[in-house]
């Protein structure tokens, strides 16, 4: 097998035929305060966290993987200010408390907010029946039901991946297809074996 990779980019949501359609997606009326909070500590790291959690009757869960290059970290109420917490509204007086640090970028306490399920249509593509890597019905034998990217949970839950850009590696990209043109992000395409920002194979047999 060959060892080389295209890299492309493509805007693809989950649904990406046929005319189904969901309302709106929308959030119950209700939100649930947490005992869990986001910190950002702009100086002095794990001990500092560590020293301001404690003085403001919190235990520090550890620094936040979310790539953004700042120091935020997980603080959650002990439990003897957790049993008097109220859960229906922000605790705004704890906030202006961590606010008041000199190290203390922003303090947000954690909200549940309910999502409302949106209704779901199964895509119209008169070929989706044969589409057994998106929903296997046994398509080739009972044996093999199930054997799919289980996708259609995802879709009545009301996620469609509108918005989300997928990066994808292969050995070729047939992006003048009509059901990726207008997905296709060339911009950010790259070529790793021609070296320039065209994934067209060099292949033709390999094209799909």
């Amino acid at each position: 097998m060959a060892k080389f990779a295209l890299i492309f980019l493509l805007a693809i949501p989950m649904v990406t035929v046929g005319e189904a359609k969901e309302t709106k997606s929308s959030f119950q009326d209700s939100e649930t305060y947490t005992a869990s909070w986001a910190v950002e500590i702009r100086a002095g790291g794990k001990i500092t966290a560590d020293d301001i959690a404690v003085k403001h009757c919190f235990r520090n869960m550890g620094k936040m993987e979310i790539g953004s290059g700042r120091e935020i970290y997980h603080f959650k109420l002990c439990d003897s200010e957790k049993r008097s917490m109220k859960t229906d509204s922000p605790d705004m007086t704890k906030k202006e408390h961590l606010l008041r640090e000199p190290e203390v970028g922003f303090a947000e306490q954690q909200v549940i907010r309910p999502r409302a399920k949106k209704s779901y249509v199964a895509p119209t593509d008169p070929l989706f029946s044969t589409q057994w890597n998106v929903l296997n019905s046994a398509q080739f034998g009972e044996q093999f039901r199930g054997n799919d990217l289980n996708v259609e949970p995802a879709w009545i839950q009301g996620y469609s991946g509108c918005n989300v850009t997928v990066a994808v590696v292969d050995d070729g990209l047939d992006f003048t297809h009509a059901d990726l043109f207008d997905n296709f992000a060339p911009q950010v395409a790259y070529d790793f074996i021609q070296n320039d920002q065209d994934p067209s194979s060099n292949f033709p047999i390999s094209w799909h």
